[in-house]
């Protein structure tokens, strides 16, 4: 039961990243760096999660959310087609506000 569960989760947060990026990803993949920073939020703030709720919440539902493989493909494609500096700002962006996001969900909850 439990991984029908986690597969089911897992889709609605992939979904949702779908369709931030085919909305908000145009010069610069925005939805992703959306998803990706209320991903960290959220993560941050469910911290103290343990066992299924752990799993179905943070790994599946956020995890799926949000995803790095994602951001490594952008910013190597924004490289690889001469746009260095908006791969550079892509990155830099993504590692900040993810980061500060995570704390601040950590914070939100202490």
């Amino acid at each position: 039961m439990i991984a029908v569960l986690f597969v089911s989760t897992a889709g609605i947060g992939a979904l949702g990243r779908w369709l931030l990026a085919a909305r908000w990803n145009q010069r610069l993949p925005l939805g992703t760096l959306m998803a990706n920073t209320v991903a960290s939020f959220a993560v941050g703030v469910c911290n103290s999660l343990d066992g299924d709720a752990d799993i179905l919440i943070r790994v599946a539902l956020f995890g799926s959310f949000s995803t790095w493989s994602t951001l490594a493909f952008e910013i190597t494609r924004l490289a690889r087609d001469g746009r260095r500096p908006d791969a550079l700002l892509h990155l830099m962006s993504s590692l900040v506000l993810g980061i500060g996001a995570a704390w601040l969900g950590l914070r939100f909850v202490t």
